[in-house]
């Protein structure tokens, strides 16, 4: 992750960029678009994750994956466990 790019629009770190309104905004528009979760297909609880850290804000759409609630968290406890899953994320080769 870019330390330069959060502190130089005014983060202070990960989490603060992450309650701003800029990334409200990109999350907001990125479950516009795809109106469901990318692994199970519901439409609620969406949550926007980062396949990887490299762009943040300046994320693309396709440094991003809309995720409902629970396939965000279980995807993010297999990533801890399974090193292989998380270089495929992080590279974009799922």
């Amino acid at each position: 992750m870019s330390k330069q790019n959060l502190w130089a629009l005014g983060f202070k770190n990960y989490q603060e960029y992450l309650q701003s309104t800029l990334w409200e905004d990109k999350a907001e528009l990125m479950k516009r678009i795809t109106r469901k979760c990318e692994f199970c297909g519901k439409k609620k609880n969406l949550q926007v994750h980062h396949k990887h850290y490299r762009n943040v804000t300046n994320e693309q759409q396709k440094d991003l994956r809309v995720l409902c609630k629970k396939c965000h968290e279980k995807l993010h406890k297999q990533m801890e466990n399974d090193p292989e899953l998380k270089w495929r994320e992080e590279n974009d080769f799922n």
